[in-house]
């Protein structure tokens, strides 16, 4: 009798107490921890089985966290690691050597595993497993939520488990997980291809907030609730890989020991604004300018505020010299971003200019935090850096393209000073053939970008020598202003000035079947030193010379 009545009394404190889990028992879900690495060839394909299985399920059913760990994790030089302490515990534990590979709920599947008694397992099982899983009745619901208060960075975790079920073993592990969705960076996409450096990498695991194997839970019976609350104050990067608060979600699993999970739960934090008016700066760039003295910026902005931000002034200045005040109107909710872009801003030139924003006035208010209200960002003139080839003659230059095996891949655009495309191509069908000469007309003391793309990433390589493709950029005179097809992986530009006249010598000017010549009224003249003149050409055109010999 003592037992019933304890049980009695129990019940009511937990009804009473509990708020945000669930008393009703509840079929197990799905943690799905994906074993990857950036050099890995096959690893996109795991990420992309991964997110169908996630898709073909109701929400909160799968959960996945993608683990970065072991020889294929490790960065080339420049790029970013996203190799984490947590991650190669968990990976080593596993023994696992093969990628991508995955562990459901960290069972153990005879049948699907890739090393006899160890949990991961190939793609190709992992919906096999989680249909396995997925009916069975959890012994622990999870309830949690959690928030992040912006002004600080700090993240607070409330977790709740209630027990439906007594357990076997008198001792769990909850587990507080933290990952993070939109990191762009380096992934190699298929086996021996380069790398993908906008590859957007989802669910990647960035820290745990309890220890690496969970936080004992000694209260397993039926009818226990277990309260816990985490803190963290987060730090702008890990690794250097940037923590981007509103892209991170909690992953809370509970375990019976270091391989079986019971069940796992996600949620997205709530992001809690403290000012009403606070706007804060997100970035800026600037476009390099060839040879002219104006440049774009692009500005970018969040409402940090928790009422709707209306307005805002955004004062910008180049090099040091005065503030130029731009006037945004709209209207962004609380956590809603924006990017603006301000055209054609004079400046005076140097090597390398340094462009300056201070954000002011939200919603014609003073604001409350000022901290992150500026921003700065540098961009190159690159005619004077001596990044802009000159000796070029106008008229009509040429493009010729020789395609590889993947002309689909392939396009290219000619673009002048103020970011005009003049000519373009691609992409293109027929492979290892050259393609139709296009010819585009060069204007005297302009400049331009060549600029050639390839959307695999392996430049007009081919895959082999033999299959290469190649390009080919000159001027009406026959110079040489770009050239290549090798693996350029997936872009390649020259910049360069058109800076010389075409003379009456050059066998262009021939081909173009000159009528006459004429001097400044009109008239038919001979050519005579240091005399301005007109050469008229059989398509009409007039083109002011100086003969120099």
């Amino acid at each position: 009798m003592r037992k019933l009545l304890v049980i009695f009394l129990y019940f009511p404190i937990i009804l009473l107490s509990q708020t945000i889990v669930d008393t009703i028992p509840q079929t197990k879900n799905v943690l799905l921890e994906e074993y990857h690495g950036m050099q890995c060839g096959w690893c996109d394909e795991g990420n992309q089985v991964a997110q169908a299985l996630k898709s073909a399920h109701p929400a909160g059913d799968i959960v996945i966290m993608t683990i970065h760990a072991g020889s294929y994790a490790v960065p080339n030089s420049g790029q970013l690691d996203y190799r984490t302490a947590f991650g190669n515990t968990i990976h080593n534990y596993n023994n696992v050597n093969f990628y991508p590979t995955g562990s459901i709920n960290r069972h153990l599947f005879p049948t699907y595993s890739c090393v006899v008694g160890e949990t991961p397992m190939e793609r190709s099982d992992w919906g096999a497993a989680a249909a396995n899983i997925l009916p069975q009745l959890s012994p622990v619901n999870i309830g949690s939520v959690a928030t992040i208060d912006a002004s600080t960075g700090e993240l607070i975790v409330d977790v709740e488990l209630y027990y439906t079920d007594t357990q076997l073993v008198n001792i769990n592990y909850l587990n507080v997980a933290i990952i993070q969705d939109n990191i762009i960076g380096p992934q190699v996409t298929t086996p021996g291809s380069s790398p993908n450096n906008n590859y957007q990498n989802n669910n990647m695991l960035r820290y745990m907030m309890t220890d690496y194997w969970g936080d004992t839970i000694n209260t397993t019976y039926q009818g226990a609730l277990v309260t816990k609350q985490y803190n963290w104050m987060m730090p702008t990067d890990i690794n250097g890989v940037i923590l981007e608060p509103f892209d991170i979600k909690i992953v809370v699993f509970v375990n019976e020991d270091k391989q079986e999970t019971l069940t796992v739960a996600e949620i997205t934090p709530t992001i809690v604004f403290l000012n009403s008016y606070d706007v804060k700066s997100t970035g800026v760039s600037a476009t390099n300018a060839m040879c002219g003295s104006t440049t774009d910026l692009d500005i970018s902005f969040m409402n940090y505020g928790n009422v709707p931000l209306t307005s805002l002034d955004i004062d910008y200045s180049i090099n040091g010299g005065g503030a130029t005040t731009f006037n945004w109107s709209g209207n962004l909710l609380p956590s809603e971003d924006t990017t603006i872009t301000i055209t054609g801003v004079l400046f005076n030139p140097l090597d390398t200019n340094t462009v300056n924003i201070t954000l002011a006035n939200p919603s014609g208010m003073t604001d409350q935090n000022i901290s992150d209200n500026n921003d700065s960002t540098l961009f190159i003139h690159l005619a004077m850096a001596s990044q802009v080839a000159t000796g070029f003659v106008n008229g009509l230059a040429t493009v010729d393209i020789t395609t590889d095996n993947y002309p689909e891949e392939t396009t290219w655009e000619l673009i002048d000073d103020i970011g005009v495309v003049i000519a373009q191509g691609g992409p293109y069908v027929t492979a290892n053939i050259a393609q139709a000469t296009v010819s585009v007309n060069l204007n005297i003391n302009e400049c331009y970008s060549f600029l050639i793309y390839d959307t695999y990433g392996d430049g007009m390589s081919g895959n082999g020598a033999s299959t290469a493709g190649s390009f080919i950029v000159n001027d009406a005179s026959g110079n040489l202003i770009a050239s290549g097809g090798s693996n350029f992986t997936f872009s390649y530009g020259e910049y360069f000035e058109v800076t010389n006249v075409l003379s009456t010598t050059e066998g262009s000017l021939t081909s173009k079947k000159l009528l006459k010549i004429v001097d400044v009224l009109g008239r038919e003249a001979k050519p005579k030193k240091h005399t301005p003149l007109f050469y008229i050409y059989n398509d009409g055109t007039l083109e002011k010379k100086i003969i120099l010999e």
